[in-house]
């Protein structure tokens, strides 16, 4: 279930399972509302940039303070490219810190944003919400 909001301090979390290399990239485009009550769209931020990730670990992206843009969530274009012998999923995990940045949920834990299956040398792209 995701988040009604964006926490002050998150970042995002992915975790390979397909049995082989991944390269994940995601894009992420945030909204607020603003004094007049529209919504409004900051320039899409990339928070993970072709990023490698081993069978059975996690990469993070840089953690974000959310104190200034207050933004509310979040359209994540999720994009998976896997290496020769994929078979199996690679989970996306929104993880968000309490102190600021020092202590951050386990691997593989935190609020799950979404999961793409990839097959062998098979490319993804596909969005979720944050």
């Amino acid at each position: 279930m995701n988040a009604p909001y964006l926490p002050q301090h998150f970042r995002f979390h992915a975790w390979n399972a397909t049995g082989d290399g991944v390269v994940v990239t995601a894009k992420v485009d945030y909204f607020k509302f603003d004094a007049d009550g529209a919504m409004v769209f900051a320039a899409a931020v990339t928070e993970l940039s072709g990023v490698s990730v081993a069978n059975g670990a996690g990469e993070e992206s840089a953690t974000r303070d959310n104190s200034a843009n207050l933004y509310l969530g979040g359209i994540v274009e999720f994009t998976v490219v896997g290496e020769t012998n994929c078979a199996g999923p690679v989970e996306v995990y929104l993880q968000a810190s309490v102190d600021a940045g020092t202590t951050w949920p386990t691997d593989r834990y935190g609020i799950l944003v979404g999961v793409v299956q990839v097959g062998a040398s098979e490319t993804i792209r596909t969005n979720f919400t944050v």
